[in-house]
């Protein structure tokens, strides 16, 4: 793992030393002590800061981890618009059936109502 010294830690989280510092008192961040030195993991800066972007030289390991995480994200993406897709397709299809059923039933009517049928009087006590 790339080890960043607290200084790049503080530039690439935007935040100052005596965060960092206090994150590393109250256990939110894993340091490692270097003799004198104190280091942090890049992948515990991603852990407590994911919207920082680590630059692509500090470490293969990191873009590797963002790059998982992007494909990830876009994975699950595919998958509903893919769901989606098929649920708008299936609606669709419904809705043709139904569409169909109806110019049939106005056909039928439309011919019902042009046709002349004679309509036909019945006496009634004789009169018309």
């Amino acid at each position: 793992m790339h080890k960043l010294t607290i200084t790049e830690a503080c530039e690439l989280a935007n935040v100052s030393r005596p965060t960092i510092y206090k994150y590393i008192k109250n256990g939110t961040i894993s340091a490692i002590k270097d003799g004198k030195n104190t280091h942090i993991e890049a992948s515990e800066l991603l852990r407590v800061f994911p919207d920082i972007t680590l630059n692509v030289n500090t470490s293969s390991v990191n873009s590797l981890h963002s790059l998982t995480t992007e494909l990830t994200h876009k994975d699950d993406i595919i998958r509903m618009l893919t769901e989606q897709l098929s649920d708008n397709q299936k609606d669709n299809e419904f809705l043709k059936i139904q569409l169909t059923q109806i110019n049939e039933n106005f056909t039928t009517v439309n011919k019902l109502l042009q046709e002349k049928i004679p309509l036909k009087r019945k006496k009634f006590l004789w009169i018309f």
